[in-house]
């Protein structure tokens, strides 16, 4: 895997993460990582984006469940890096312990609103689809 690959996936990851994030959720979100400039760009979908594009040609034998719960740890792990980089310069630009009584919002494994089960499941969704396509194109 070159560089220029990871470097590619990680702009390319960042950029649909951030128009993504922003189409589900109706409302604008930036990162803190670029202070007060509203970049459209989301880091931590550049981090998960280049993970599974390094670690798919890896995982040629190993089967979609497993590599589904791989991709929903590995990319929660680097949710939660990245919550606390956030955090570290301001509010995270998420937070899954959400207003309301709704049950994931109370719940103590999200981890100060770092990580949810809910999202870790997209994430390992995401996972195999990016993973489908490394595998295609590399």
């Amino acid at each position: 895997m070159s560089a220029e690959s990871l470097a590619l996936a990680f702009l390319v990851g960042g950029g649909a993460g951030w128009f993504l994030e922003n189409v589900a959720t109706g409302e604008p979100r930036f990162s803190h990582a670029f202070g007060d400039a509203r970049v459209p760009f989301l880091p931590v979908y550049g981090f998960g984006t280049a993970a599974i594009v390094a670690a798919a040609p890896r995982m040629g034998k190993v089967s979609a469940p497993i590599r589904f719960i791989i991709y929903a740890s590995g990319l929660s792990a680097i949710e939660l890096a990245a919550c606390a980089v956030d955090r570290r310069t301001g509010d995270a630009s998420w937070n899954y312990n959400c207003e309301g009584d709704f049950a994931e919002c109370k719940r103590p494994e999200n981890l100060e609103g770092c990580v949810s089960w809910k999202h870790a499941a997209i994430w390992g969704a995401l996972g195999l689809a990016v993973d489908a396509v490394a595998r295609k194109i590399g």
